[in-house]
């Protein structure tokens, strides 16, 4: 009976000193609220039009301390994440996946994948102990607007040898919070060089004044925008300045147009009136375009600089952020000139058809003839232009003996006949313009004179057209 009285009261002493190991008293002293900052544009740095960029973190670094009354054996702290509060139409998870704490700067950053699920910070055996943590939370373009919290949960537990578990000694809890601001950037390419205009503009010319201007062109020009806002935002285009040379005479806007994304081109009329709608997103994130920029050239591009000054602006769908940057598109014109003729002309046969005799014996030789070929001029040069003709060289069968020069003649259509004679040693002046931009298809009449001398054999005369600014 003694016997198990003594078992007994054996039991209850064990008991009661597991009790008192559990109800140690141990101080967690920490910092109940940490503010992590704020997140708006300037949490994202580096933008490029390109699209780079990164997200700068959150951070911040508050000391735990742990002290006990008396030294005891091992301890442990523990930290957990306990509750997520965010704004209605974000993600907990995704927020909680996004938050890192870490002992100090020389350990490894730790998240927390589950509510609930502790992970050790540190164990000790030491009366006293301070430990820096460190917060982080690594915002993305996911984080709306609004107030977020983070819970956490310190846990001391002592270590008890007896069953070799872990008992609660205290806890206390830590909020860590930020604000999320509707915050937005856009980054457009500041210059964009199209080109310069000269005579190659002009495409597939012909004698009679046929073709086409061509244009100028930058197709690939990147503009970046990144929004949080979870209903999107507005990107417009608008022009802001102009630029051209001071006898210009045109609109320039009405010869712009632009496109976005491989669409179609748009035209630039009134974009310095009214901006233009490049697109509307529904929902946060973040977008490169790809916009195209033409300018068609036409006669009235006269020598010098050109340039349309281009306003991006981004304006969030809750109106809270307007954000904008400008494009300055650049291009220049040279003063040019453009000839073209026809290349072989064709005067005919002398044959006995072109001979007949007079009455009284003589011979009468009917001129070879080709008339009405056009030469096709046209020159964006405010002065005008003069043409110059010269022959370059000529061929006659090898007995010819006569002057092929002085009877082959040439005229401007309605104007008189000039002879050729003297062309092959000295260019001359055949015609004057004296103002611009012009284009104009001149007629040009060819005749020769035959007479006895021209022998059997093929004739040539090779003629040089010369143009050149007054």
């Amino acid at each position: 009976m003694k016997k198990g009285i003594f078992s007994l009261l054996i039991f209850i002493l064990i008991l009661l000193l597991g009790v008192a190991y559990a109800n140690e008293k141990a101080s967690l002293i920490l910092h109940p609220d940490v503010l992590l900052g704020v997140v708006d544009e300037n949490i994202y740095q580096g933008a490029t039009y390109e699209g780079g960029g990164y997200f700068r973190a959150l951070t911040s670094d508050k000391k735990v301390r742990v002290e006990w009354k008396e030294k005891k054996r091992e301890w442990r702290l523990l930290v957990k994440a306990v509750e997520v509060d965010v704004p209605v139409r974000a993600s907990e998870s995704d927020v909680l996946s996004d938050f890192y704490w870490r002992k100090d700067e020389k350990e490894p950053w730790v998240k927390f994948t589950f509510l609930n699920s502790s992970r050790e910070v540190a164990r000790s055996n030491k009366k006293k102990e301070t430990y820096r943590i460190e917060y982080k939370y690594q915002p993305d373009v996911n984080d709306i607007p609004g107030n977020y919290r983070i819970s956490l949960s310190y846990n001391v537990e002592l270590y008890s040898e007896s069953d070799g578990t872990w008992q609660p000694v205290t806890s206390d809890t830590v909020s860590i919070s930020w604000q999320v601001k509707t915050w937005g950037i856009v980054k457009v390419k500041k210059t964009v060089n199209l080109g310069t205009i000269d005579a190659s503009i002009y495409k597939n010319a012909t004698p009679e004044g046929g073709g086409e201007f061509g244009y100028l062109e930058s197709s690939k020009n990147e503009v970046f925008v990144i929004c949080n806002d979870p209903d999107g935002w507005i990107l417009k285009l608008s022009v802001v300045d102009v630029n051209y040379p001071p006898r210009f005479s045109s609109d320039l806007l009405e010869d712009f147009s632009w496109k976005v994304n491989g669409g179609s081109y748009q035209s630039g009329t009134n974009l310095d009136e009214t901006a233009a709608t490049v697109d509307v997103e529904t929902r946060q994130g973040s977008k490169v375009y790809e916009i195209g920029y033409r300018y068609f050239a036409d006669l009235n591009d006269i020598k010098g600089e050109y340039g349309i000054k281009l306003k991006y602006r981004l304006i969030s769908a809750n109106n809270q952020v307007k954000k904008r940057d400008t494009c300055q598109l650049l291009w220049s014109a040279q003063k040019w000139i453009l000839l073209c003729g026809d290349k072989n002309i064709d005067l005919g046969v002398l044959d006995k058809s072109k001979v007949s005799i007079d009455s009284e014996g003589h011979l009468h030789f009917e001129p070879l003839r080709s008339l009405k070929n056009p030469l096709f001029v046209m020159s964006n040069s405010l002065e005008g232009w003069v043409i110059k003709l010269k022959v370059l060289s000529y061929s006659t069968p090898p007995n010819f003996e006569g002057d092929l020069l002085k009877d082959f003649k040439w005229r401007i259509r309605k104007g008189k006949y000039q002879s050729a004679s003297g062309l092959d040693k000295k260019e001359k002046k055949i015609k004057e313009e004296k103002k611009g931009p012009l284009r104009k298809v001149y007629h040009i009449d060819y005749r020769y004179k035959p007479d006895i001398d021209d022998i059997q054999g093929e004739y040539k005369i090779t003629l040089q057209y010369s143009v050149y600014p007054r």
